[in-house]
């Protein structure tokens, strides 16, 4: 049976270690979740099957884009406005749990809770593979309405030169992103 709850400062290793297989890897990405969960600006939940953590739905602080981009940036931050926001840090469900509706599950807490913290929009960076898929891309917008959207194409070709590595393609990733701000909508 799943069990969710929200994640702690013991889930660090777990969350870095299930990034580094579903999402992006490299010293970098470790250094910005520690860095984070540190400044206590780490939210999200967790999916358990007993001991097994088996996903994760996070959010970080700030504003933060794996690969910087100043005029991204610029437009969407204009977008957020005077909004409260938070950067969705990871969407994460093991393999063999896919299609299990834990991501949804995930998504209603997340709402809540981010309610809670007097939050009005996120913004998200939406992996796109090579084969033109987006992966969560209906979880996030389940959540609100997108006020901004911008498909970033080879978003990632330059992420070798931050550190980070692409677990599809390695370290000439060939992905795009989709770039999203997401108003909190009334329920997912």
């Amino acid at each position: 049976m799943i069990s969710y709850s929200r994640v702690t400062n013991k889930d660090i290793e777990d969350i870095i270690e299930c990034y580094e297989k579903y999402l992006n890897n490299g010293e970098p990405v470790r250094q910005s979740i520690r860095a984070a969960f540190a400044r206590n600006g780490y939210l999200g939940y967790k999916a358990m099957d007993g001991d097994e953590s088996v996903g994760y739905f996070t959010f970080q602080d700030g504003f933060s884009l794996t690969c910087p981009n100043a005029l991204y940036e610029k437009e969407m931050l204009q977008a957020i406005g005077e909004m409260r926001y938070v950067t969705v840090d990871a969407l994460m469900v093991n393999d063999e749990y896919r299609k299990m509706g834990i991501a949804n599950q995930l998504a209603v807490r997340n709402l809540a809770m981010l309610r809670e913290h007097g939050i009005d929009c996120f913004v998200v960076e939406i992996w796109v593979y090579p084969d033109g898929s987006a992966p969560a891309q209906n979880v996030y917008e389940k959540m609100g309405n997108v006020i901004y959207r911008k498909h970033a194409y080879g978003f990632y070709q330059d992420s070798e030169q931050y550190g980070i590595g692409c677990p599809i393609c390695g370290k000439k990733c060939k992905c795009s992103a989709l770039l999203e701000v997401i108003r909190l909508g009334e329920k997912v």
